[in-house]
């Protein structure tokens, strides 16, 4: 029997590509998730990206594990609000269900930097996200662009908040018990950069 484990050198990559840009005032902000369990939240620095690692591979034996995709200024209160988002860096779709993972790869509307295989039980599953050039800082513009994107492939319509979560890339996913019952299983979670996964190979012990 196959364990699934979650793979440190794709959650690396992942935050390191999220968080290229961050000031030294900013941190990465991650989020543990667990039914009927108290969410566990941590932050870090750029230069702290190894010891996120190393929290997110222990809480993810448990838990599912996601990041706050904009930055978090040091100063925000704890579990980072809409209100204290000052800027962002990426937009990003959430394609969750039937069909849309292979209508959001198939649209040029802008370049892809990565994408996010949260699962393929029932079906493909995806995020991706899309590097501004510059940083967006008028947060009313960029919730304006993530509705847009929403609509326009007919992905998630629910993330458009700043402070929104996302998951984490490498870690294992688990489903809700409802999902369950739709089909839904614990799966590894995969990252590609220019179509391709970074990994290499699925990781897991026997």
């Amino acid at each position: 029997m196959k364990i699934l484990t979650p793979n440190p050198k794709t959650i690396g990559k992942f935050l390191a590509i999220l968080s290229q840009d961050f000031t030294d005032s900013e941190r990465l902000e991650i989020r543990c998730l667990r039914e009927k369990y108290t969410a566990q939240t941590a932050r870090f620095t750029t230069a702290q990206i190894s010891d996120a690692v190393e929290h997110i591979e222990k809480m993810n034996a448990t838990h599912n594990v996601y990041a706050v995709v904009n930055p978090v200024p040091e100063t925000a209160s704890r579990d980072a609000k809409d209100k204290d988002i000052k800027r962002a860096l990426f937009a990003f779709i959430d394609a969750d269900d039937l069909g849309a993972a292979d209508r959001a790869r198939s649209s040029d509307l802008f370049a892809q930097a990565m994408e996010v295989i949260t699962g393929k039980t029932p079906h493909l599953r995806n995020h991706i996200y899309y590097k501004f050039d510059a940083p967006v800082t008028a947060m009313s513009e960029w919730v304006g662009l993530q509705k847009m994107l929403a609509t326009t492939l007919g992905t998630d319509e629910k993330i458009y908040n700043p402070s929104r979560l996302m998951r984490v890339a490498g870690t294992i996913a688990y489903p809700s018990s409802a999902k369950e019952k739709r089909g839904y299983k614990a799966e590894a979670t995969e990252l590609l950069i220019g179509g391709c996964e970074y990994s290499g190979e699925k990781h897991y012990v026997e």
